[in-house]
């Protein structure tokens, strides 16, 4: 049995095209277990367990973009998603991770990547900064 974990959320912007592939993966592997990690307040919780797919949160760990006291908090808070990305990761051994961007997806990918093959779909004309920071640890950008 295959394990796939999808990494996304805070916005339905990443989730609504994982879930088409989550579904059109359930075709190829009906046996597979199906995960996903997302935010804890975002609106994704509903549609994916309506989905059928477990859900889990991951902190959100955004790199503000302008001077703030986030500036000085983020890499307490990235370590924090790092750390439960981890425990993700180490529960559930998933053969894939895919990600269509949303800062959920950083700290999960960057843990997975070098042990788990990831997966980033860029779906927006301009490349995000979380999919940017993604891209250079997928072993494939769509």
């Amino acid at each position: 049995m295959k394990t796939f974990l999808f990494a996304g959320g805070g916005t339905l912007g990443p989730v609504t095209p994982l879930l088409s592939v989550a579904a059109r993966l359930r075709g190829l592997q009906p046996d597979g277990r199906f995960v996903w990690a997302g935010t804890d307040n975002g609106p994704e919780r509903e549609l994916i367990e309506a989905a059928g797919i477990h859900f889990l949160t991951v902190p959100v760990a955004k790199l503000p973009r302008y001077a703030s006291m986030q500036l000085f908090t983020s890499p307490v808070s990235f370590l924090r998603a790092r750390f439960v990305a981890s425990r993700i990761i180490a529960q559930y051994h998933p053969d894939a991770v895919i990600s269509a961007g949303g800062f959920t997806a950083v700290p999960v990918v960057s843990v997975a990547a070098g042990h788990v093959p990831c997966i980033a779909h860029q779906l927006d004309f301009q490349t995000g900064l979380s999919n940017r920071l993604v891209a250079r640890k997928a072993a494939i950008v769509t």
